[in-house]
């Protein structure tokens, strides 16, 4: 069973600023987020609907929230417990395609699964 750390009536969008940014006047635009988020998501592949509320997406793009909202952050490494266990798979393809594309951008990737 997966946990997201993502509020279900926020879009993508707010859940990747939510927190990013410490105090009130320091949060930064949507429109200077979103144009991070864009940049971001053509390097790595990794795609989201950035103004879908969470609550209405299935379990593979949620997963792929999680790790660019951590990119976002500036995570250089990313531990993925059993990341496959629920996603279908196309699913699973898509993410071990992007995994393979983060690794080539340099980020350290730790994989824990009983699939092998």
């Amino acid at each position: 069973h997966q946990h997201f750390m993502l509020v279900d009536t926020l879009s993508c969008l707010e859940n990747i600023m939510l927190g990013a940014e410490g105090g009130f006047f320091l949060t930064p635009s949507k429109a200077r987020v979103r144009a991070k988020l864009e940049a971001l998501m053509a390097e790595t592949g990794l795609q989201v609907p950035l103004d879908a509320v969470v609550a209405d997406l299935p379990v593979g793009e949620l997963q792929r929230l999680e790790i660019l909202k951590a990119l976002y952050r500036g995570a250089r490494i990313l531990i993925l417990d059993e990341p496959t266990a629920v996603l279908t798979p196309q699913e699973t393809d898509q993410l071990f395609v992007t995994l393979r594309r983060l690794q080539q951008l340099g980020t350290t990737l730790i994989l824990i699964t009983h699939k092998l």
